[in-house]
């Protein structure tokens, strides 16, 4: 009786105390292809003490009865939530971008707490059909304006023929679009099957394409795809393999894709990969990378901020990954972090070979151990803008005053010789 009467005792403290939670997050409904959404992700915390979140997705979409769910592109720049207080509610925004045309797709969004316990959302209905594009807009315009010319201006024959020409002779470049995310089960021994889904978005084929893990402690061999033509998409599977006494807990990576254009220049593309070894687990350091303007041709540096949320000190590691068309004189960085402090980095980065008018995705990880491995990443965009030069509005100043200093010179020449 009495261990009975315990038991009811502990199950009415637990209840007093149970971390317990709701999860929710906006925007469904239809997504224009190739434009990034934002996904907000909230979770309040009804429970009766302070509590951290971390958060994990699935994805899935149809197109005419197949899978399509790897035209479905989702980035987290933070899969954290930390430190929130009983009633209080906090929020972590995700980037969604639908690369292709579904008929109808789910983002199955579990959020975990410290002690396991999971809430599931799905946001659901989503859906992209093919816009009209700028183009096909100029194409159509042009059509009704021939017409309209032809029926009521007959005898305006060369400006007939000027506008059939201009309508051939617009150049359209073409570009290779690149969109990689990797499928990863839970690693419980040394070795697990994971998938790569890959997709050319762009109108020109890619040639050569080869992806690439870049991990300390976790490995696969190249994985080989060759020629992506325009609009093509697939999916190959690959081994993963882990080193031998690493501890459980979660692993920051890099997926690389190298290809060329059909002129044999080189590309890159770099996509984040987290990798779970037997347990989540939610790392007490927080990071935040920031989006950047860099001149084609020069250099920057990009503010990294860090956050201690442990009573403790930490010794972590950073490193930095960018695509190969930029470079930087350090990409790791041992540190030590004094308990909930916040520091602020600055990453050194320099333009090799990468395109002006670009956005060029990064990524920065922080690292740490105890017993266990803890991991988190943080995604930016480095955006490639023309290089400064004078600014035209100084030239036309300073060709309004010369030409003005000449014509009151000859004036005054010309008065001159009239005396």
């Amino acid at each position: 009786m009495k261990k009975a009467m315990f038991l009811l005792v502990l199950i009415f403290i637990y209840s007093c105390y149970a971390q317990d939670f709701q999860v929710w997050a906006e925007r469904g409904g239809a997504f224009t292809i190739g434009k990034p959404e934002k996904i907000i992700i909230y979770v309040k915390n009804t429970g009766k003490v302070e509590d951290s979140y971390g958060i994990i997705y699935t994805k899935s979409a149809t197109l005419k009865g197949s899978d399509a769910s790897n035209l479905i592109n989702f980035v987290l720049p933070s899969n954290k939530i930390l430190n929130v207080k009983p009633n209080e509610t906090k929020s972590t925004t995700g980037s969604l971008v639908v690369i292709g045309p579904i008929e109808t797709g789910s983002l199955t969004i579990t959020v975990l707490n410290k002690d396991n316990l999971q809430r599931q959302f799905v946001l659901s209905n989503i859906r992209a059909i093919y816009p009209q594009s700028l183009n096909e807009l100029n194409t159509t315009l042009l059509i009704f304006t021939i017409i309209f010319i032809a029926c009521f201006y007959p005898r305006k024959n060369k400006i007939l023929l000027f506008l059939i020409l201009l309508n051939f002779s617009v150049a359209k470049s073409s570009y290779i679009s690149i969109t990689t995310s990797v499928d990863t089960p839970i690693i419980y021994n040394n070795s697990t099957k994971a998938a790569i889904n890959i997709e050319n978005s762009g109108d020109e084929a890619a040639y050569d394409v080869v992806a690439i893990i870049d991990s300390e402690k976790i490995y696969a061999e190249n994985i080989y795809i060759g020629r992506l033509d325009s609009n093509q998409q697939l999916s190959k599977n690959f081994t993963l393999f882990i080193s031998d006494g690493i501890k459980e807990g979660n692993y920051v990576g890099a997926v690389r894709v190298y290809y060329k254009d059909r002129s044999g220049y080189g590309f890159s593309a770099i996509t984040p990969i987290q990798i779970i070894h037997k347990n989540f687990l939610l790392s007490k350091i927080s990071l935040t990378a920031k989006d950047v303007k860099l001149e084609e041709r020069g250099n920057t540096k990009i503010p990294l901020k860090i956050k201690n949320n442990e009573n403790r000190d930490i010794d972590a590691k950073i490193k930095f990954y960018l695509p190969s068309e930029f470079a930087s004189s350090k990409i790791s960085y041992n540190i030590r972090l004094k308990p909930n402090s916040e520091k602020t980095f600055f990453l050194d980065v320099s333009n090799i070979k990468a395109l002006k008018g670009s956005s060029y995705p990064y990524f920065v990880s922080v690292e740490y151990e105890d017993q266990y491995h803890y991991s988190e990443y943080s995604v930016g965009f480095i955006e490639v803008v023309e290089q400064k030069n004078i600014k035209s509005s100084y030239i036309i100043a300073g060709t309004a005053l010369i030409i003005s200093m000449i014509l009151f010179f000859l004036g005054k020449n010309s008065k001159k010789r009239k005396r």
